[in-house]
């Protein structure tokens, strides 16, 4: 697992590619068809998955595919929705399991958020 911070306007659109490019048993990866991918925002860390303010997931179609590459998008109207910029920070994680059922936390960390000086429109 990685640790990468994020930082996020809310109202901005997350935007994330998530490229495989060997699996678990070093074989190349090709395609994601099959694979399932999680990418949870949550207040806590202990915050039951089903209970994260942002959630994107192959299981509902929120995240698509191209080749070995996932994208991730969380629109401006999303994340201002869902994410409170008086609290400062969320954990977030991504999590992938291949279709030969070996699952990884690929990265995790903190999602800063922030209100710009400027806001426009």
């Amino acid at each position: 697992m990685q640790r990468k911070d994020l930082t996020l306007t809310p109202g901005d659109t997350l935007s994330l590619r998530l490229r495989i490019v060997r699996d678990a048993a070093g074989a190349m990866v090709d395609s994601l068809a099959g694979w399932t991918i999680v990418f949870l925002v949550k207040r806590a860390h202990d915050t039951a998955d089903e209970d994260a303010s942002l959630r994107k997931s192959t299981a509902d179609a929120s995240i698509s595919f191209g080749g070995n590459a996932a994208y991730i998008r969380a629109e401006g109207s999303e994340t201002r929705a869902q994410l409170d910029p008086a609290r400062g920070h969320y954990f977030y994680g991504l999590r992938v399991a291949s279709p030969a059922g070996d699952v990884a936390t690929l990265y995790a960390g903190f999602l800063f958020l922030h209100t710009p000086p400027v806001r426009a429109g």
